[in-house]
């Protein structure tokens, strides 16, 4: 898939995330630190219709303190493999849920790491099978630096470049 191509996909599915669906996520952005509830709202908006509840019950007994000084901390992180491995520690979140997290509060920084935006990019070829089909720490980097590639290539912001990997679901059209 040429240039154009990749970006006439990125439009088509991006087109059809649902427009409304990060309204909860805007007033996240840029938070120095998350507490219990801010976490349950990105549980709730990205694990929705899977296991959101035991996964909130589970962050929801961590400390509360824990939760904010490892998310403030996160975010302060320059190395970005660091700041998911430290998000990893709030019970709960995992790879995935780590990758919600730095997206709620840096979309423009970070994408959202699951196996449907997976499954696109091993359609579009720009996976390797070796690097595996769910989110997972080691292949993080590669993940992220893939996404922005794409948005980089296709002159479209991350978060869209996010919306229609998640849309397409592994779908070439």
């Amino acid at each position: 898939m040429n240039d154009q191509e990749l970006r006439q996909w990125i439009d088509h599915w991006s087109a059809k995330y649902p427009a409304d669906y990060d309204a909860v996520l805007k007033p996240l952005t840029g938070k120095v630190g998350f507490t219990h509830d801010d976490l349950e709202v990105i549980y709730e908006w990205k694990f929705s219709g899977l296991w959101p509840k035991s996964k909130v019950r589970l962050m929801r007994e961590f400390p509360e303190q824990h939760v904010i000084a490892l998310s403030g901390r996160a975010f302060a992180c320059s190395d970005e493999l660091g700041a998911l491995v430290i998000l990893t520690l709030i019970p709960g979140s995992g790879a995935a849920g780590a990758s919600a997290i730095l997206t709620a509060h840096s979309p423009e920084r970070y994408t959202v790491m699951d196996v449907r935006a997976i499954r696109s990019l091993a359609m579009l070829e720009r996976w390797q099978a070796s690097l595996g089909t769910a989110a997972s720490c080691l292949s993080w980097p590669d993940y992220l630096d893939t996404c922005r590639g794409i948005a980089a290539r296709t002159d479209r912001p991350l978060r869209t470049v996010d919306h229609a990997l998640w849309a397409a679901k592994g779908r070439r059209a």
